[in-house]
């Protein structure tokens, strides 16, 4: 996008961030709302064993490390196992692949 825009990297880094956020605060609550009540639960519970025929399943979840830079002056704390610094993506997921609830940023 850098080429295609002409636009310098650090400008376009802050143009993606400030859409991503934008993006995040008009559609959270539409698109990504965690289970509250015992019935959104059994609906859960309900997709999994109609399309995959798993019973007693809501959700599945997953997550990986997302190779970052170090930042400046956190010493080893995003410094992973795997030998390379990362933050963690975390993902809950319905059985339509839908997200339930998503958490990025935590160190390890």
């Amino acid at each position: 996008m850098q080429f295609f825009w002409r636009v310098a990297e650090n400008t376009l880094s802050v143009v993606v961030r400030d859409v991503c956020h934008a993006i995040c605060e008009e559609y959270v609550d539409g698109v990504m709302t965690a289970p509250s009540t015992p019935e959104d639960w059994r609906q859960l519970a309900d997709g999994f064993l109609k399309n995959w025929n798993i019973s007693n399943c809501v959700a599945a979840i997953d997550g990986t490390h997302i190779d970052i830079r170090k930042p400046a002056s956190s010493g080893s704390l995003y410094h992973n196992y795997k030998d390379f610094f990362s933050i963690i993506f975390l993902a809950i997921v319905d059985s339509d692949y839908k997200f339930v609830c998503c958490d990025l940023g935590c160190e390890y």
